[in-house]
């Protein structure tokens, strides 16, 4: 093998390590999710995929309209299940749904985002306790969410936030 041959073999193999490192670090810090399902609908549909940053809510705290990807877990699934689902309660909120309504704090809360601002389920109270966060669908009467499921833990069940849909 020449000299020549094997300085291009030698950068050859740098350039295939320095890439396989990138992509390490890269789906480390971030993670593809596919959407499944329309309960994110009209914004997000069947088959898009987000891109998730898993260390966000590491360094700072949900806020309200966060699009987040969860795990859920159920009797009914045989392993846990990721969902997309949209922050609508943070620590310390009173959350009350009325008339197909949510309140928070007493306030209606303004959701141009719905895919039906006419939303039928049962009215009910809720208060977010501390680590834990409300998120529901944006497709309210297609959605299995925290009305169903409750609350859910920032630190065990959210998986990251959603910082760009890719397609």
């Amino acid at each position: 093998m020449t000299e020549l041959n094997r300085k291009t073999l030698f950068s050859y193999i740098r350039w295939v390590l320095v890439t396989m490192l990138v992509i390490s670090v890269f789906f480390h810090f971030f993670m593809l999710a596919r959407v499944k399902g329309e309960s994110m609908a009209p914004g997000y549909h069947d088959g898009d995929r987000v891109l998730v940053s898993r260390f966000y809510y590491d360094l700072q705290a949900p806020e309200y309209n966060d699009l987040v990807i969860i795990q859920y877990t159920s009797s009914n699934l045989a392993a846990p299940s990721l969902m997309i689902k949209r922050v609508v309660g943070l620590p310390g909120d009173h959350l009350e749904f009325r008339d197909g309504k949510l309140y928070r704090n007493e306030v209606l809360v303004e959701e141009p985002y719905l895919l039906d601002q006419d939303v039928t389920f049962p009215d009910r109270h809720v208060i977010v306790l501390e680590g834990e966060v409300f998120v529901m669908g944006d497709n309210r009467e297609n959605s299995i969410d925290s009305r169903h499921f409750g609350c859910i833990d920032i630190q065990s069940q959210i998986i990251g936030k959603v910082i760009w849909k890719l397609f």
